[in-house]
């Protein structure tokens, strides 16, 4: 075995830290990538109504100390999709759970796509059919800070399907910021 020179004694016990810094750093990049606000035009999107599978709903609207937190839902009732799973290496189907809460400024059709958490829902939720369907995660959250959004917005959803094909469920729900 090699003697450790002094340089080595007094670097070494900082590359653990170090590298821990590192990695912490660049989780939070891709976190603060993931958690933004991203900005888009309704014209992109067509109105949900022409799918009649597609429904949504509010479920709370919450200010606290700068920032705005809603819930809801979002499901494509009665439909499962055929999806390949790369975990076991298998065809499956089931729900396509890519929805996200959204505001609209109907002022200037800026649709503001939030950072949306999605999570299984209650069991006893009122707006789950009870068609024997396993809907994923379909509840769905968001809590953005207020700041930069406009004073007046309707709630939406969005919905982008397998296709590619891209949805707006209005909801029918204004906030005022």
């Amino acid at each position: 075995m090699q003697p450790v020179s002094p340089f080595g004694k007094r670097i070494l016990p900082l590359v653990v830290p170090l590298g821990a810094a590192v990695l912490a750093a660049a989780c939070l990049l891709l976190y603060g990538l993931r958690a933004r606000i991203e900005r888009s035009s309704a014209d992109g999107w067509t109105d949900a109504s022409a799918r009649p599978t597609l429904h949504a709903g509010v479920e709370q609207i919450a200010r606290e100390e700068g920032f705005l937190l809603l819930t809801g839902w979002a499901l494509d009732e009665g439909v499962e999709y055929q999806s390949y799973n790369w975990g076991n290496g298998s065809q499956v189907r089931g729900p396509w759970n890519d929805s996200r809460l959204a505001l609209l400024d109907a002022e200037n059709g800026a649709l503001y796509l939030l950072p949306t958490q999605a999570r299984a829902p209650a069991a006893d939720a009122s707006w789950l059919p009870e068609d024997g369907l396993d809907y994923g995660r379909c509840s769905l959250t968001a809590r953005v800070p207020v700041s930069g959004l406009p004073g007046l917005t309707e709630i939406c959803v969005t919905f982008t399907l397998p296709d590619g094909s891209r949805y707006l469920y209005h909801t029918g729900e204004e906030v005022g910021l």
